[in-house]
């Protein structure tokens, strides 16, 4: 088979034969030819055994509404960014909450984060925003119908350091025992490198002083997900969202992650000249240290 820039569609798949958006998870709309890869890739793998809930899908509908209405471009955008930078030192409540997402790590670790981070905004009703560094630009289509989830250049958060960290925030919170001197945005690491105090971030208590917060920026490396089952703020909703645990990421990964046009070329062609006749398939990871 030989597969043009636009058609790369396996050989033997009729794809009117197939669920272009997966049982539901994906939304219908996009312009199909701008991301080729959200009606194809599903044709590369077996057909999934896993079908996201009803309500999963549900609650993807309400963040990608969220995300329309209070995403970058927009005037509920632009009014709470500007409330959260004039009150950055002393809290506002705006009428949008976000949460920016940092690279850390390989990319391996940055989807499993990114992932996690995901639905961490849905459990909070938070804009998932990305500040993806120049490897990342054309990696990924975008995800969201109509928006983007990229962080604006002119953005003051882009890069900021300083912000009030989650530590110093713990540190207030034990010796006030008060939220009313709570910060507008606030920079968590997560990271496994990191110390225990960020730890704090899983439990109860810390949840209930970060949805105070309108803004936080997040660096880690790590796949929390577990942590939210298990913490008593987000433990039915994600159980609804996912009865079977072990399925988070392959629903939230297929929904996220669609290779630009131009890396699904890649990834198409390179399938076609070595996997497509192949009897076994054996995924390795490679990791090059320097």
């Amino acid at each position: 088979m030989t597969s043009s820039k636009n058609d790369s569609t396996p050989a033997h798949v009729n794809l009117d034969d197939n669920d272009k958006l997966l049982g539901g998870l994906l939304t219908s709309g996009f312009d199909e030819e701008s991301c080729i890869s959200r009606i194809q890739s599903h044709l590369y793998r077996k057909a999934s055994p896993h079908k996201p809930s009803p309500y999963l899908i549900s609650k993807l509908r309400k963040y990608e509404e969220i995300h329309r209405r209070c995403g970058p471009n927009t005037r509920d955008y632009d009014k709470s960014m500007k409330k959260i930078v004039s009150s950055k030192n002393n809290g506002a409540a705006t009428k949008c909450k976000y949460i920016i997402w940092n690279t850390a790590n390989g990319l391996g670790n940055q989807m499993i984060n990114l992932a996690a981070t995901f639905l961490y905004a849905i459990l909070t009703d938070r804009v998932l925003l990305v500040e993806f560094g120049k490897d990342k630009h054309g990696l990924f289509c975008e995800p969201f119908l109509n928006s983007t989830w990229i962080l604006p250049r002119k953005s003051p958060f882009w890069n900021e350091k300083h912000i009030e960290t989650y530590q110093i925030l713990l540190e207030k919170d034990r010796a006030s025992n008060s939220t009313e001197d709570l910060p507008s945005v606030l920079f968590i690491n997560l990271q496994h490198t990191r110390s225990d105090p960020e730890k704090y971030f899983h439990c109860g208590h810390s949840q209930d002083l970060l949805q105070k917060i309108p803004l936080l920026t997040l660096q880690s490396d790590q796949y929390f997900v577990p942590s939210l089952f298990m913490n008593p703020f987000f433990n039915q909703e994600v159980t609804k969202m996912f009865p079977e645990k072990e399925t988070v990421f392959h629903h939230l990964g297929r929904y996220l992650f669609h290779p630009s046009n131009e890396a699904w070329k890649l990834i198409s062609d390179y399938y076609e000249a070595h996997l497509a006749k192949a009897d076994k398939r054996i995924g390795l990871q490679i990791r090059v240290f320097s």
